[in-house]
């Protein structure tokens, strides 16, 4: 087990790649992503050269060869040309920003372990959350199976999401799935033998030999941080075999399209399709792009390449566009996509979601309605005395935002409020009123007061395993009064 910090080119992937995305981004859904999508347009790059090919016997295998100039076939119409491009990048952008992830950490199967919650100060990422402690690792299965470990949960909220490559969630395993006495899991290929597998112990099939794993620790205030991780060390992966993959080789160079679509060839070469999405990614060879672990921008035609430019530039220009978009509104509160974790086959919704929300939560295990304001006038939320419609088992917090996005500082350093709140009282019948102006309100109310800033606010409301009313197309929010 590997758990020393990370160093800066880890931490740099909290800044999402193209500027929006986050530890639990809802700019477009309800994420409880560890990392985003920002900094600069052009994918990172990696030292070392073509990685291990999975061992697994019966594993879905892609022949990885050099890059060679395609067999002579008609040549396309310049739509149909881009058109194959534009679908080659909207496919592989969700794989690509796994693996540029993955990339970044220093080995795979090592259990990186964030130990703080955000604060005003941490402007890497927009919309953190101020509940959770997270814990990470890029898993590598094509050599052998790993073995997953959730501890003793002992009353406090912890899950635990894997994801294939390609972002699909493999397993999600929370509060009611895990046992009180904690439990293991097996990641295992889908596919690949299991010859070997321990008798006993729960087997999750992956998809891809890259996976990734994401574990969720609930912190019930300042004062609970130590014993939260305590409790975060308890969770683990370990791999049943020692080998691991090289690293995806550095592409040659050339514009950031000609490096996205090269790098693209690498993932798709480690990462082989779904039996069913496979004739869709052969389709990709007439734009010039095929599963090779040592592509080579320079055997594209110049026609294809020019389509590369196109559809790279364009691409996250859509995808810019689409994170901006409104969300559905329920009176004053802005609600996700419920499809934006399990998209299937909507390549363009799986885009959106890694490019503002990488590694999103499904509504079953948590929602996130938003809403705006401005700090200069006084607000209050009033919420019911049934509040909140969430399982015992989860929780919930109102967290505020200023209008970049960060959190707010303020005297009393309170940056979300909920039940976890100390001090924090409800009215004789049982509501609870949420005070968010930028002045205190002086008094009782200075309890329940949200510090926001003096202009433009968003607040979001998080509630994890929200009950079937939470989840009913109608639910929604009482508007700030």
């Amino acid at each position: 087990m590997v758990t020393q910090p990370l160093d800066g080119r880890f931490r740099g992937v909290l800044r999402s790649h193209h500027g929006l995305g986050a530890w639990d981004l809802v700019r477009i859904g309800a994420c409880a992503g560890l990392l985003g999508c920002g900094g600069t347009a052009s994918p990172a790059t990696t030292t070392a050269a073509t990685p291990t090919a999975p061992t697994a016997t019966a594993a879905p295998t892609t022949t990885a060869t050099t890059s060679k100039p395609a067999p002579a076939t008609p040549d396309p119409g310049p739509a149909d040309l881009q058109a194959v491009a534009d679908a080659a990048f909207e496919y592989g952008y969700p794989l690509t920003e796994t693996m540029r992830v993955c990339d970044l950490f220093p080995a795979v199967n090592f259990v990186h372990r964030r130990r703080t919650l955000a604060t005003p100060q941490d402007t890497a990422v927009v919309l953190p959350n101020n509940d959770t402690l997270y814990a990470s690792s890029c898993v590598y299965l094509g050599a052998s199976w790993v073995t997953l470990t959730m501890p003793p949960a002992h009353g406090r909220y912890q899950s635990v999401q894997v994801f294939d490559a390609y972002t699909t969630t493999a397993a999600l395993r929370g509060p009611h799935q895990v046992p009180a006495a904690g439990a293991k899991y097996i990641l295992h290929l889908k596919g690949s033998s299991t010859a070997g597998l321990p008798d006993g112990i729960p087997i999750v099939e992956v998809a891809t030999p890259y996976a990734f794993v994401l574990f969720r620790t609930l912190v019930n205030g300042p004062t609970d941080l130590a014993d939260a991780a305590a409790a975060q060390d308890g969770v683990d992966v370990t791999a049943h075999a020692t080998d691991a993959p090289v690293r995806a080789g550095e592409t040659p160079g050339g514009s950031p399209a000609q490096e996205f679509f090269e790098k693209l060839m690498q993932r798709l070469a480690q990462n082989p399709p779904p039996a069913a999405e496979a004739a869709l990614v052969a389709s990709f060879a007439t734009a010039g792009v095929r599963p090779s672990l040592t592509p080579a921008g320079s055997d594209a035609t110049p026609a294809q390449r020019a389509a590369w430019e196109t559809a790279y530039t364009q691409g996250l220009a859509r995808l810019a566009a689409a994170a901006q978009a409104p969300r559905a509104l329920r009176g004053a509160w802005a609600f996700p996509d419920p499809n934006v974790a399990t998209p299937g086959t909507n390549y363009t919704l799986r885009a959106i979601t890694a490019r503002v929300g990488l590694f999103a939560l499904p509504p079953s295990e948590s929602i996130y309605p938003s809403t705006t304001a401005a700090g200069t006038t006084s607000h209050v939320l009033a919420l019911p005395r049934n509040w909140p419609p969430i399982d015992p088992k989860g929780f919930w917090s109102l967290t505020m935002y200023n209008s970049n996005g960060f959190l707010v500082d303020n005297a009393i350093h309170r940056y979300s409020i909920s039940n976890r709140t100390p001090g924090a009282h409800l009215e004789p019948d049982g509501s609870l009123k949420i005070y968010l102006q930028c002045t205190d309100p002086g008094g009782a109310k200075t309890a329940n007061w949200l510090p926001a800033p003096c202009g433009r606010f968003s607040v979001t409301m998080r509630l994890y395993l929200p009950t079937g009313a939470a989840l009913e197309p109608s639910f929604t929010l009482p508007p700030l009064d």
